[in-house]
């Protein structure tokens, strides 16, 4: 049975992810980040990857799939994971996020499948070295984002560090939104100490239970 690790207020710095000649760097600070002594099994199966190599990814151009990103100087050009080398946890495997009530669910996607990928790619890195370009085996993340009461659940498959081709094996995401757990009434302001929740929905917390026993011999 795999061991877990909770380590809250993670800061994490990776810049060793390239798209064409430009260097990408994914930072940020997770709220919880739950690790493990083993890793996750994938999620698709060798035929799900296998027929990943004839999907179709959206062709952008003339935009450039960086175009929002905004460019910073790198003083260091070295991953920060948060734990130091040999630590007997280095495994991803569930994230904890929290997210703005104003956040639209493609923008919580986003951020979720950022997170996931960005650990699932230092690990790489740390197994594989950083010129790795095809897997041994995939790497498995998964991601709970929350505004409190509604839950969004991300499942994140690495199967390759080929970013430069559309062609060949994909990376495979799965995406679960919109879990209500409750309805949470907020009264006036000055009375927040009145704030009632309804409607509880216990199924949304078996999907959270799932992911947190994920890989352990129950």
């Amino acid at each position: 049975m795999p061991q877990g690790w909770l380590s809250r207020k993670l800061f994490i710095l990776f810049n060793f992810f390239t798209l064409g000649n430009n260097p990408i760097l994914i930072q940020g600070e997770v709220e919880y980040l739950m690790s493990s002594n083993q890793p996750l099994a994938p999620f698709g199966s060798e035929d799900v990857i296998d027929s990943s190599v004839t999907h179709s990814l959206p062709d952008m151009f003339p935009v450039a799939p960086t175009i929002d990103l905004k460019h910073q100087h790198i003083w260091r050009d070295t991953n920060i994971t948060g734990w130091r080398e040999g630590f007997s946890h280095p495994h991803p495997h569930t994230l904890y996020l929290t997210c703005s009530d104003f956040w639209s669910v493609s923008q919580r996607n986003a951020r979720g499948l950022a997170f996931c990928f960005a650990h699932a790619l230092a690990l790489a890195h740390s197994k594989y070295g950083n010129d790795t370009k095809t897997l041994p085996e995939p790497i498995s993340t998964q991601c709970v984002m929350t505004d409190g009461a509604t839950f969004h659940f991300v499942c994140f498959q690495l199967n390759t560090l080929n970013f430069d081709s559309g062609d060949g094996v994909k990376n495979l995401v799965w995406f679960d939104n919109n879990n209500e757990m409750y309805n949470k009434i907020l009264p006036k302001r000055t009375m927040l100490r009145n704030t009632k929740y309804e409607d509880y929905d216990p199924e949304v917390f078996k999907k959270i239970l799932a992911l947190y026993v994920n890989g352990a011999r129950l």
